[in-house]
């Protein structure tokens, strides 16, 4: 996986997972995944190291990896949305069917 793709993959986990993660680790993945913060940025909004960013950042991936393993939601959610593709769905329909399901 390039890290565009690692990078696509945990915004989606963020999506789905981040309620399950300490306040913390979900104001950083947010912060990276979502608005596109640095470390540093991230350790200058928090008042924390950039090393204590870092490592609430790994431990938050390794919780969202844990979370997914378990529950595939983000393997369903991509298996679901394929299936409406293929099926000819259009856009608003299956945003619509996405938005009720997750």
């Amino acid at each position: 996986m390039n890290s565009i793709e690692e990078f696509n993959y945990y915004n989606r986990l963020v999506d789905l997972y981040k309620d399950l993660l300490t306040d913390i680790q979900k104001n950083i993945v947010v912060n990276y995944y979502q608005y596109n913060l640095s470390l540093t940025e991230l350790a200058e909004e928090l008042k924390i190291t950039r090393s204590a960013v870092s490592y609430n950042l790994e431990l938050a991936k390794k919780n969202l990896n844990n979370y997914e393993e378990k529950l595939q939601l983000a393997k369903k959610y991509t298996y679901l949305v394929d299936l409406l593709d293929k099926n000819g769905v259009n856009e608003e329909l299956k945003q619509q069917i996405m938005e009720e399901l997750f």
